[in-house]
This record gives structure tokens, C-alpha cells and sequence, in this order.
């Protein structure tokens, strides 16, 4: 923050400024680089949420190969999907159906158990690496008409304004996911231990089965007893963390509805500007 405070004191001081602060400033392009952000952060499901939920499982890298192999193919398909509709007029439809599609592919993945493994989640994600290059080439394409209007100069604004919204929203992403995910895993923990009573005989069963399952190498009955039951609390904390990923899932839906939402408002109030004949705003 310091850094981006220092950047914006040089360029507002200086006579041919390289960034156009007025113009990055002005309400069209902030809600243009919002939207951008917002759907940075959505789309850190793929890379927080899906990736966390299978290596949490004890999946590696070399067993999700095929998952990002579709998911390279789907990224493919989208490109060439926003390069044949591409049009001025088309760029918020397109933005907002990205939108919608990372929604019902978070929505599908907030179903997940511990049984859940890549060939679950190939769908899901095929739609999200679709919907991530849908949005990123009618995005940018939006930033490039704005500055067109303006003037080549403005080149160095657009992509400067366009790349910190990525990177920082992917940041951002990641550590909000995160930071959800744990506290949600606590939250599911506390309540899933409310339930661990050991006179409940399903319980009392679970322990008496991980201790048998240790009594092999463990042979004092309370240690082995001690163990069955850290078996039993390590297997709760395992579905506290699925339960708690699923949130998460559910948590992106909601944002990129919210977001293709709010594209859809600002539809509307185009269309209702033009038929009271006021001047319409650009915008995302």
C-alpha cells in the first residue's frame, strides 16, 4: 500500500503524467476495474478451493493431471467462444454470463464429501477455466475501447489499472478463501464435537474400531484406547474441513451471482436512461 500511495504521488505531480489518475478515477472505469477485482476473487476458487479440497484428501499433482488438462481444454474453448462473439455492444453479456457460469460451477462444487475425487469436480471445473478466459478477453477488450476514446496515451493506464486488479484480486482471493475456509473448519469442528459423546454407542464403536485397528502395534489397552480416539477426532476434523471447503464453494457462487447481478443492473439503468433520452454511462 505504501508503494501504490508513492506511485500515485509521483504521477499526480508530475506534468505528462504516465498514468491518467483522472481517468483511472472517473465512475465508469472504477466500476470496471471492480468488476474485474470481484471476478479475480471469484475465480480463485479454482485455484484455492479445488486444489485445497483434493490434496486435503491426500491427492498430488500428478493425480490431478487430467482434472487440468480439461480444465486447459475448456480455458481453450473459451477463448475461442469470446473471440466469435466479441462485439462492443456484447461485452456486459458476456462479462455477466462468466459470471453466471463460475456461479453454477462453485454452486456444484459446494456438494462435495470425502469421497470426492477429480473425476467429481472435472465438470465444475471445466466450467470455471471456460468462464476465466470468457471474462479476461471481453474485460480487457472493454478497458481498450474506453481508452481508444481517449487517446494511445492511455495504453500504459489500461494495462497497469487491468493487471493490478488481477494480480491483487488474486492475492486477495486466496487469502479471503482461506481465511473463510479456517475459520469456517473451526466453526464445523465445534459443532461436529458437540456430537462425540462417548456414551453414544456408534461412538463408543468408532473408538473400540480404530483401537482394535492399532492393537497390532500398540498393546497397553489404554494407549490403545488414547489412540482409537485420536483416530476418531482426527477423521471430525477431516469432515470439518469438507464441510467448511463446501462453504467456501458457496460463498464464490454468491459473489459471482452478485456480480453478474449487478452487470444486469447496470443494463437496466442503460436502458432506462435511453428511454428517458438521458446520457448513458459508460460502464462494464
Amino acid at each position: 500500500m505504501p508503494l501504490f500511495a508513492g506511485a500515485i504521488l509521483i504521477e499526480a505531480r508530475r506534468s505528462t503524467p504516465l498514468l491518467h489518475l483522472e481517468w483511472i478515477g472517473s465512475a465508469g472505469i472504477l466500476r470496471f476495474a471492480a468488476v474485474a477485482l470481484l471476478m479475480r476473487l471469484a475465480l480463485a476458487e479454482q485455484t484455492y478451493g479445488a486444489v485445497g479440497l483434493l490434496t486435503s484428501g491426500g491427492l498430488t499433482n500428478d493425480q490431478l493431471r487430467i482434472l487440468f488438462a480439461i480444465v486447459i481444454g475448456a480455458m481453450a474453448l473459451g477463448i475461442a467462444t469470446a473471440a466469435l462473439t466479441l462485439h462492443a455492444e456484447r461485452i456486459r453479456y458476456q462479462v455477466m454470463t462468466a459470471a453466471l457460469i463460475i456461479a453454477l460451477a462453485a454452486w456444484l462444487d459446494a456438494h462435495a464429501t470425502n469421497l470426492t475425487r477429480p473425476g467429481q469436480l472435472y465438470f465444475s471445473q471445466a466450467l470455471i477455466g471456460f468462464g476465466t478466459t470468457l471474462f479476461i478477453g471481453p474485460g480487457l477488450a472493454f478497458g481498450f475501447l474506453r481508452m481508444l476514446e481517449r487517446g494511445p496515451e492511455y495504453f500504459v493506464s489500461l494495462i497497469v489499472l487491468f493487471s493490478t486488479t488481477q494480480n491483487v484480486g488474486g492475492l486477495a482471493g486466496s487469502a479471503l478463501l482461506g481465511s473463510y475456509q479456517v475459520a469456517a473448519t473451526r466453526a464445523h469442528a465445534v459443532a461436529l464435537s458437540q456430537h462425540l459423546i462417548a456414551a453414544d454407542p456408534q461412538v463408543a464403536a468408532r473408538i473400540q474400531s480404530g483401537a482394535v485397528a492399532l492393537s497390532g502395534i500398540i498393546t497397553d489397552p489404554a494407549q490403545n484406547g488414547a489412540q482409537g480416539a485420536g483416530l476418531l477426532a482426527q477423521a471430525m476434523t477431516g469432515e470439518a474441513s469438507i464441510l467448511a471447503f463446501n462453504d467456501t464453494f458457496m460463498f464464490v457462487a454468491l459473489l459471482a451471482l452478485a456480480t453478474a447481478l449487478y452487470l444486469f443492473y447496470l443494463v437496466l439503468l442503460d436502458l432506462w436512461r435511453q428511454r428517458r433520452q438521458i446520457p448513458v454511462e459508460t460502464h462494464p
